[in-house]
């Protein structure tokens, strides 16, 4: 039982992790999109 909550909170810890990373991907593809001249 212990083990099974603690895979759900792993599962929802990485999720979150997932979720952000995605998320700041996003925003950074984003910004390269609008201002080209960012990298350069």
């Amino acid at each position: 039982m212990a083990a099974k909550t603690r895979l759900r909170r792993v599962t929802f810890f990485f999720g979150i992790i997932y979720i952000v990373e995605s998320t700041k991907t996003k925003s950074l593809w984003i910004n390269q999109i609008i201002k080209p001249n960012h990298l350069y």
